[in-house]
């Protein structure tokens, strides 16, 4: 821990309100820093949070004079020079305004349930400003580790109120709402396991249903009939001719092996459908309900990625459909089996224009006793046979972890890739960055184009001229401007004579010889891609990025953390192909076509940050697909070679492009689809967000 001091006993704060604002250099693990003030007679601590960006803002009461103020920070490796300090005194009217500004927009953005909890009502503010501020500043700089139980008494118990809310609104859905069949999948229950199953939908608030139990054959048929009556039983051969019987309009919910339904789960799954009527499919959050009958392991699931999807099952084993969606699979010539998988790909893959909706709460739980839902040696055929629909050419295995994995070929052999790597001297970055791309590219044909931004250390640019004259696919250009990224990936790309643009970054190393031809081959086989981003790691092989978060930290940061190689993430999402809104440009593979359609990066806007985030949303903008491949990994060296922003103009050029990104995205900051908003986005983690902000249907 190291002291800086703020003013010493040569200053004198007199009595009243000051306002501390200053920012710190960010390290990794930073955590907070205590604010001493001390008089003669007294001492007070504070706690001051750091933003993303070190910066920080308070407004403190001094009850008596003080003559030394102390910053207590928990790094020992800051210069004192960086560290920037301002105290000023506020008077009355600035301060009422400062703390309002602080303290309403925690009624629009903080949960309610959160807000009361900790004393924030309505009227907290007119009775005592300085009280409602202090709240709001723990809300704003406070992030707590929140546990699943709390979380559930928190935001997913539902109330003796809130049931009496429910019923009334589902009695008006039901006004409105076509028919609700719940097709149970009994085909490897007991009798005992398929009536504890029936009772929880016994317990639905939305009642407008009919039940039906698949069962694998007339034996069992007559085993369940023993014993239960008013249920309606059918094989999966007489499941087509009694569908057909029912109004077109009909929903299916597909409730599969071992998953319970929560109390509210149809109304919301019912109201999902009304509000999208062209919907194919919908699907919901879920968690673990354990043998002591503790729900844990919830699982917090993105939007649609069919690529996702296909690897890994996550929607999970409760999916509501229309009636034709399931009819029009028992029909189709490709019908071998009927699961969740089949149906989930069926619905959101072969569909002629998929809708596939998410409703980003915990609606069903999977019984532990169930180890899981989905077999992949089973399953493997289903997906090999919708990869042939799609006309996507991929060899399929299976991982230890269970998850499938999709080997793609390349649809067109015959294109060449031009890696374009800006640079400024740092030989030591350049060197090993350019050859581990020669000596470790396989499969692809490739360029390298070295755009030097005015080195002028010889050994630098007589490495830059060796290669040129040593290599026929490695050619230097000059960009003689000012550091600009964007402008120095655009420049590049003029001269690139390849079909795709792979833009690296000079302080990234190649570790999987496949790299170049796993991202091309993903971008060519897998439908409608605009760019693809890879795995990159830090020098100590923890993870440095699988995909971004938008909103994250505030603008856009870098999904999971430093977690380590091995680590799979949640969900297994550090190690598993999906969509995502955005991957960095440290290592991303687009079209040449696509780049200079939505012309490169942008210069005027991002000249260094957040240009690779504001490319990839202008791919998906365009509608296009933005994806990580997780079999691409290379070392990266994050910003080693261009160092952290440390003058005030770099401050105030950081601050000016992250307002931009609010201001451009501002529908996806906080929003980002592929992540969740019961998930942290202070810490893009995936811990649990201690203020979710879900709307639900009724409320």
């Amino acid at each position: 821990m190291m002291q800086h001091t703020v003013c010493d006993d040569s200053v004198l704060l007199k009595q009243g309100w000051i306002a501390i604002k200053g920012r710190l250099p960010v390290l990794r693990n930073m955590g907070v820093v205590n604010f001493t003030a001390q008089s003669r007679y007294q001492t007070l601590n504070f706690t001051l949070h750091l933003s993303k960006t070190g910066s920080f803002f308070e407004l403190v009461y001094l009850p008596t004079d003080m003559t030394l103020l102390n910053l207590d920070i928990l790094q020992d490796s800051i210069e004192h020079d960086a560290i920037v300090v301002k105290l000023r005194r506020v008077l009355w009217p600035e301060r009422m305004y400062l703390m309002s500004k602080r303290v309403w927009p925690a009624f629009k953005n903080i949960h309610r349930f959160r807000r009361y909890r900790a004393g924030l009502f309505w009227y907290t503010p007119l009775l005592s400003i300085n009280k409602a501020y202090q709240i709001a500043s723990w809300f704003r700089n406070h992030s707590p580790n929140i546990e699943y139980d709390e979380w559930l008494g928190d935001f997913d118990e539902v109330t003796p109120e809130e049931a009496r809310s429910i019923i009334a609104y589902s009695t008006q859905l039901r006004s409105k709402a076509p028919k609700v069949i719940v097709l149970v999948d009994a085909r490897e229950y007991g009798v005992f396991q398929l009536e504890d199953v029936l009772k929880t939908l016994t317990r639905q608030l939305y009642r407008q249903f009919e039940t039906w139990v698949l069962v694998a054959d007339e034996n069992q048929k007559d085993q369940f009939a023993k014993r239960l009556t008013g249920d309606r039983f059918t094989t999966e051969e007489g499941l087509l001719t009694e569908l057909k019987q029912q109004p077109s309009s009909a929903l299916v919910l597909w409730l599969g092996k071992g998953a319970y339904l929560s109390q509210h789960a149809l109304t919301w799954f019912i109201d999902s459908a009304k509000a999208q009527p062209d919907f194919s499919m919908v699907y919901s959050d879920h968690d673990v309900l354990n043998e002591q009958g503790q729900r844990v392991s919830p699982q917090f699931k993105p939007d649609w990625s069919s690529t996702f999807a296909k690897v890994s099952a996550y929607p999970g084993n409760v999916l509501l459909f229309p009636l034709a969606q399931v009819t029009d699979y028992l029909q189709a010539e490709h019908y071998t089996c009927l699961s969740a998988y089949a149906l989930m790909l069926s619905a959101g893959c072969l569909s002629s224009a998929p809708k596939v909706l998410h409703i980003p709460s915990v609606l069903w739980s999977h019984n532990e006793a169930y180890l899981t839902s989905f077999d992949a040696h089973v399953e493997k055929p289903v997906l090999e046979e919708t990869l042939r629909l799609e006309k996507i050419d991929a060899r399929v295995s299976i991982l230890e972890s269970g998850f499938f994995r999709l080997h793609y070929e390349l649809l067109k052999a015959d294109v060449q890739v031009s890696i374009i790597i800006p640079t400024r001297n740092m030989l030591h970055l350049l060197k090993p960055c350019v050859g581990s791309v020669l000596t470790k590219t396989e499969r692809v044909s490739y360029e390298i184009i070295i755009v030097d931004n005015n080195s002028d250390e010889e050994d630098t640019l007589s490495f830059m001229h060796d290669c040129q004259q040593q290599y026929e696919n490695v050619r230097v250009v000059h960009y003689a401007d000012g550091f600009n990224f964007s402008a120095i990936n655009n420049f590049a790309a003029s001269f690139a004579k390849g079909d795709y643009l792979c833009l690296l970054n000079n302080d990234t190393e190649v570790i999987t010889p496949s790299w170049l031809f796993e991202m091309l081959s993903t971008l060519q086989a897998e439908p409608n891609v605009g760019a693809v981003g890879a795995r990159l790691l830090y020098s100590d092989n923890h993870l440095q990025h699988a995909g971004d978060l938008i909103g994250g930290g505030g603008c856009a940061d870098h999904l999971h953390g430093a977690i380590a190689y091995d680590d799979p993430g949640y969900m297994h999402r550090a190690v598993l192909p999906q969509d995502l809104s955005a991957v960095t440009a440290a290592c991303v593979l687009t079209p040449k076509s696509v780049f200079e359609t939505l012309k490169g990066l942008d210069a005027e806007n991002l000249c260094v940050a957040f240009n690779d985030v504001d490319y990839c949303l202008r791919v998906r903008e365009a509608g296009l697909r933005v994806l990580f491949t997780p079999y691409a990994e290379l070392y990266h060296h994050e910003s080693v070679s261009r160092g952290l922003d440390k003058s005030l103009k770099q401050r105030r050029r950081g601050k000016r492009e992250a307002n931009y990104m609010r201001k451009r995205w501002k529908d996806i900051i906080g929003n980002d689809p592929f992540y969740n908003p019961n998930l942290n986005y202070v810490r893009s983690d995936f811990s649990l967000n201690a203020n979710p902000r879900v709307k639900r249907p009724w409320e």
